[in-house]
Formats: structure tokens, sequence, C-alpha cells
């Protein structure tokens, strides 16, 4: 992420939602976005985290993509699903995201649409933990 890029936690029912804007740059730059990301999820005791970087500019190289994934997947507690949304241009449905993240007891998937990151995070809870 550069200088000009944005970053918001909401925490909601036990999810954190997490809103990327401006443009990516490099791997080594976006390091401490997601130890930022990670030190909230555990402070607030999330169960499900919603990165949204749909707004976010720039190409992200294959090779830091999956640098990104497997850096996070290391940092995060055990056992929180991760939803990523992307804007259709940057989605890959190569399962990269989930492949890594359950290396590390994580479940995780990418998508396009807010609604079915939602809906996914709040699959097998029970009607008091579902996020908005």
């Amino acid at each position: 992420m550069d200088d000009g890029s944005g970053l918001s936690f909401i925490t909601r029912d036990g999810f954190l939602l997490v809103r990327f804007t401006g443009s990516y740059s490099t791997y080594e730059q976006s390091l401490a976005v997601l130890r930022l990301i990670a030190d909230k999820c555990r402070s607030v005791s999330s169960t499900g985290l919603l990165i949204d970087a749909s707004e976010m500019t720039g190409q992200i190289l294959s090779v830091d993509r999956f640098r990104m994934m497997l850096t996070l997947a290391r940092m995060l507690p055990p056992h929180v699903r991760v939803a990523v949304l992307v804007n259709r241009e940057s989605h890959f449905p190569d399962y990269l995201l989930e492949t890594i993240l359950r290396k590390y007891g994580i479940e995780g998937a990418e998508f396009t649409h807010r609604d079915d990151a939602i809906a996914w995070l709040n699959d097998q809870r029970s009607p008091a933990q579902t996020a908005v």
C-alpha cells in the first residue's frame, strides 16, 4: 500500500471489517498493514475477518499475492474465517487464498460481492452471531 492509502477497522458482532483504499505498491510495504490487521483481529477476539480491498488500485503480482497470504496466515490466530472482497478485475479464481489459509487452520475465501462475503462469514453461525 502506498502513502495515499487508507485503512479502516470496524468491529461488529464478533467480526472485524477491514477496508483498504488507495494503491498497492509492494509486498514489503504491505507487511505493516498485515501486522495491523492481525494485531487488531487478536485484540478484538474476532471470529471472522472481512478484508475489503475492492477499492484498492494497482496491480498485485502473483508472487506478492502468495507472499501476502502466507504472511497473513502465519500472523492470524487459528480458527478465524477470512473473507477477502476484491473488485471483479482483481479476482483470480485460483483458490490460492483458500489453500494457503487452510494449511494454517484458517478458513478463507475470495469474493467479488460484499453480500456473498458476509453470507459466507455468517454460514454456520447462530443468528445472534451474524455479521451485518
